[in-house]
């Protein structure tokens, strides 16, 4: 059917007049993406008919045309990603920087896997360290406190300081090294602290109405560890009663088997009936000691500082 544009009466496909109004009638346009029709009647043409079989209007075939191409849409431009910012979690590499020509000393961040990472040069006398510097290797460090220690160049030679800070600053130990009650030693993730059980009984004196406090016997131990998850607070207690103990991972009386940075056989804790002793056994990361007091350093000394180990080089 054909609608008049006129009336809008309905007319047969093959009227050439509107029944309704005597105007002229045209079939519509077939849609682009249909068959070829008759151009009088609409009706649909098979590919080389020369005549309509409806209405026997001759057929002028045209050359068809190229069909469109499809339309594609441009892709937005990706965005260009923006730069890592080296962060202590660590995957990203990090190229050391050198010191600026003249420094008196350079402070070398140690990886993970023993290479060295960002470097800060330290210029002649003192130094300060801590979460409030202006080197990114300090400031991003959560376990750092704004000022941690010092470090105070003199000639061959660093003096190390701690300055009050929460978690402490440690140096590795290169010899047999005496502990005296409260000192803590480090070891892979581990922090440890060394009490003598003489020095503990002491500490638990009778309260201020002359009433003793009770516990379980100390029986022949001689020390403890505990393993310390707070500053206050221990997660494990290691008693110490053999001469020498042996600590790592897989090896020893003390194990700590999901630390991967302790050694199978790391270090050994002793005494020789008047004093104490920690023993590095040639471990991998080597074992630390928390200062108490002021400490000389050498070049090639390793300290331990917030979350990671650094290396001393004294020289520019």
């Amino acid at each position: 059917m054909i609608t008049c544009s006129k009336c809008g009466r309905e007319n047969e496909a093959s009227f050439k007049f509107c029944l309704g109004c005597g105007g002229p009638v045209t079939a519509p346009a077939a849609p682009k993406s249909a068959a070829p029709a008759c151009p009088q009647c609409a009706t649909p043409i098979t590919p080389g008919q020369k005549f309509c079989g409806s209405c026997g209007c001759k057929i002028e075939l045209a050359a068809a045309a190229p069909a469109p191409a499809p339309k594609v849409e441009a892709k937005p431009e990706p965005k260009p990603e923006p730069k890592p910012v080296p962060h202590k979690t660590e995957a990203t590499a990090v190229k050391p920087a050198a010191a600026p020509a003249g420094a008196a000393a350079t402070l070398t961040m140690v990886k993970p896997d023993g290479s060295p990472g960002e470097s800060v040069a330290l210029a002649s006398g003192k130094n300060i360290v801590g979460r409030k510097s202006e080197h990114a290797v300090f400031s991003r460090d959560e376990f750092l406190s704004p000022e941690h220690a010092s470090l105070e160049v003199n000639g061959k030679t660093v003096t190390v300081k701690d300055l009050g800070s929460l978690n402490g600053t440690y140096y590795r130990i290169a010899e047999v090294t005496e502990l005296k009650t409260g000192d803590h030693v480090r070891m892979g993730l581990e922090v440890l602290r060394f009490q003598a059980l003489a020095a503990a009984a002491a500490i638990a004196a009778p309260a201020k109405d002359g009433t003793v406090a009770i516990g379980s016997p100390a029986g022949d131990a001689w020390g403890r560890l505990e393993r310390v998850s707070a500053p206050d607070e221990a997660s494990f207690t290691f008693l110490l009663r053999s001469t020498e103990h042996f600590l790592g991972r897989e090896k020893g009386d003390i194990l700590f088997g999901d630390d991967r940075y302790v050694s199978g056989r790391h270090a050994r804790i002793f005494t020789d009936g008047s004093a104490f002793f920690v023993e590095d056994l040639k471990s991998s990361n080597g074992t630390f000691v928390r200062l108490t007091a002021s400490r000389e350093l050498g070049h090639g000394a390793l300290i331990f500082i917030g979350s990671q180990p650094f290396r001393l080089s004294i020289g520019g």
